[in-house]
């Protein structure tokens, strides 16, 4: 199942999320919960998210290129 994927706006996750990989201010954070992965810009803006490790980082690396 593809989930939707809708740029939202975060406070930056420094509660529920642990930033697993941070490059060029984009970050790929882990929800420490729901165990969930997103992809922030350097805005803090959610571009991407997912339940899947490699795909996120794959994606993460594409972004902050």
């Amino acid at each position: 199942m593809k989930l939707p994927n809708i740029p939202t706006p975060t406070m930056g996750g420094h509660v529920f999320w642990t930033t697993m990989h941070h490059k060029n201010g984009w970050k790929l954070q882990q929800n420490k919960i729901t165990q969930t992965y997103r992809i922030l810009d350097p805005a803090e803006t959610r571009r991407s998210w997912g339940p899947n490790y490699w795909e996120m980082k794959n994606s993460f690396d594409m972004f902050s290129e």
